[in-house]
């Protein structure tokens, strides 16, 4: 079974796209000696200066979000001989592509975080008699349904949450 939250990842640019492109129909209309006669700011009773605040405010905010909730791009397949974790950070600049693949036989586990903003999963591989664990991951782009069948993927494997 395979899982990917690509279209959560499209949403998230297709929103940083269209907060661009209104941000700078706002600073051309705003600052633009032309326009801004034949348009008549203040908007909403607020000057130029406290409008651009808070559209640079707002604009950040989106710009942001994915890097301060740490989300990222996963690709989880459990077809074939191996468990394949492929994930990569998103937000404004690209993010290292990084792969987790984990022969089934030698899956020991996982070990779940949750915390008040984000979650995350480390898994466990079996390597000479010794359990080693991959650096954790973090699932907070994963909608609930999706972390749900995750889990429920990685479960068939090994042991949950040690």
């Amino acid at each position: 079974m395979t899982l990917d939250n690509g279209k959560t990842i499209i949403r998230l640019r297709l929103n940083l796209l269209i907060a661009t492109v209104v941000f700078i129909i706002y600073l051309f209309f705003a600052y633009f000696e032309r326009f801004d006669k034949q348009i008549k700011f203040p908007i909403f009773g607020l000057s130029d200066t406290a409008s651009t605040l808070i559209l640079v405010a707002i604009y950040l905010l989106v710009a942001l979000y994915p890097m301060i909730f740490n989300y990222n791009f996963i690709y989880f397949s459990d077809d074939g001989p191996s468990v394949v974790l492929r994930f990569y950070s998103v937000g404004i600049t690209k993010g290292t592509r990084k792969s987790i693949e984990i022969e089934k036989q030698r899956f020991v586990g996982y070990v779940k975080k949750s915390g008040l903003i984000s979650s995350s999963v480390a898994l466990i591989e079996r390597v000479d008699r010794r359990d080693a664990t991959y650096p954790p991951v973090s699932l907070t782009s994963l909608t609930r349904n999706e972390r749900k069948k995750l889990f429920t993927m990685l479960d068939r494997y090994g042991s949950a949450g040690r």
